[in-house]
């Protein structure tokens, strides 16, 4: 009688006759108090064998049968209860998902429980139960003891496939006339060879299989096919940044030490409002001087005219012109003590508040100021965007300081060379953007779309990858 079966379904037992290899009566290997099995093979034996001199405590067969149970038959009797049900849940999952797994059960004592599907007969998988302690290291064990349990189920396979065609051969019409002939078994451990050529046999059943769905597989292909070659738009993605339309500077008009800073940077200012104040003491002390002088000349004048002195009178008249004019231009000096901003804008540069109190020469650039009116996004396109980008196209551009807020601008102009920002080379493409509730500021960032035309969908998605592929192997 052979050994019983165990099955789940619901975790009640079920009976069922699995077909295994002949065992041999010498050597039995189920619980006891149970009946030996029939005969096995040597070599199945063997495959038992090798099994248990690793380690294995428990090694059950199972099959999923017709009606979707799992039923086992036992080669190595081990413990029952929760070890048992924790085997049959693992035979099921592997059967289910025809993939091998490896679980420790934290039980007492403590083991792993290996389970691998058999690739040569779809629906028969081994469970191999190993104890562990705590001196194994887990990862090693799992892999060793995975591969020993996979390679003794390939061989057990094909032992079985052995099996079943030398039956059908034993009943067919050739052959039901001469039972003298005996049924071919095999006698030694199964080799390599024969495990790669039932695994090329199943490769080409399963390629048997996909091609009656050839029809299937070509209308998803075509249908991909046709998605990618849809148009779509193609969109420049690139970093931006805004600088002021224009530019003026605010220069001291004449040396002098600075008094007094009313602004800073990033400040708005409006037309004609002071900026800063130059110290103005040595101009007026000048003026008083030369006011006295040009009285003095006046009156030397004067008594030149009364005293009929015609050439000293004409030299006097001189000297009294030369120094109005000198008392004229430190008078104008004088009204430029107040620095006063040219335009209405904001303050782009320009920090003197350590400054105060230094002597500033002629020309020495104090401020500079920006409208805020309009303001120019420089667009940093990358360097493999640049040949799709033209002038005159469509930028969208959002800054980060004004979420959700898209200016809708063209492109005015593409500087010739590239620059380096960020460690990238860029070409700089300049858009004009209107800021009429001044809420832009130079010096913000953000991003830009340009609407770079359409190019089919396939290129869009597949241009960057090919193009890196490219450039890795250097074609």
């Amino acid at each position: 009688m052979d050994a019983p079966a165990i099955g789940l379904e619901a975790n009640r037992p079920s009976t069922v006759e699995v077909p295994l290899p002949p065992t041999n009566t010498d050597k039995p290997c189920v619980r006891s108090g149970t009946p030996s099995p029939r005969p096995v093979e040597n070599s199945a034996l063997q495959i038992i064998d090798r099994l248990v001199e690793v380690g294995a405590e428990g090694i059950t067969q199972w099959i999923t049968l017709p009606d979707g149970r799992v039923a086992g038959r036992v080669y190595r009797a081990q413990a029952m209860g929760d070890l048992q049900r924790q085997e049959q849940l693992v035979a099921s999952d592997v059967l289910r998902n025809q993939k091998a797994e490896t679980r420790i059960l934290h039980l007492s004592p403590p083991s792993m429980m290996v389970g691998s599907p058999c690739w040569g007969l779809p629906g028969i998988a081994l469970t191999v139960n190993f104890p562990i302690t705590d001196t194994d290291n887990r990862q090693e064990s799992i892999r060793n003891r995975q591969a020993v349990v996979e390679l003794a189920v390939a061989q057990l396979g094909l032992l079985w496939l052995r099996e079943s065609i030398a039956t059908n051969q034993s009943t067919s019409p050739d052959t039901a006339n001469n039972n003298s002939i005996p049924t071919p078994v095999a006698s030694s451990l199964v080799s390599w060879v024969e495990i790669r050529r039932a695994f090329a046999k199943q490769l080409t059943e399963s390629y048997r299989q996909h091609r009656k769905n050839w029809k299937s597989y070509s209308a998803i292909l075509g249908g991909l096919m046709a998605v990618l070659l849809l148009p779509w738009p193609h969109v420049v993605k690139c970093q931006v940044q805004c600088e002021p339309s224009e530019r003026r500077f605010v220069v001291a008009p004449f040396e002098a030490t600075l008094l007094k800073t009313h602004v800073e940077v990033g400040q708005l200012v409006e037309a004609g409002q002071i900026l800063a104040e130059l110290d103005g003491s040595n101009v007026r002390s000048q003026i008083a001087s030369l006011q006295a002088r040009f009285s003095q000349a006046n009156q030397r004048r004067d008594a030149a005219l009364a005293s009929r002195d015609a050439s000293k009178s004409e030299f006097e008249r001189l000297e009294t012109n030369h120094l109005q004019e000198e008392i004229e231009l430190l008078q104008n000096r004088e009204r430029c003590l107040q620095v006063r901003a040219p335009i209405s804008g904001v303050v782009v540069s320009g920090d003197l508040r350590k400054a105060v109190g230094a002597t500033l020469t002629v020309g020495q650039t104090l401020f500079e100021i920006g409208p805020l009116d309009e303001l120019v996004a420089e667009i940093a396109i990358p360097e493999d965007e640049i040949a799709y980008v033209k002038s005159e196209l469509n930028a969208r551009v959002s800054l980060d300081a004004v979420p959700g807020q898209w200016h809708t601008s063209k492109i005015d102009r593409i500087h010739p060379r590239n620059e380096i920002r960020e460690f990238n080379s860029v070409y700089i493409a300049e858009a004009t953007i209107a800021n009429q509730e001044k809420n832009v500021r130079p010096g913000m960032n953000g991003v830009a779309r340009i609407q770079a035309g359409g190019q089919p969908l396939g290129w869009i998605v597949f241009r960057k990858p090919w193009n890196a592929l490219r450039q890795t192997s250097g074609w």
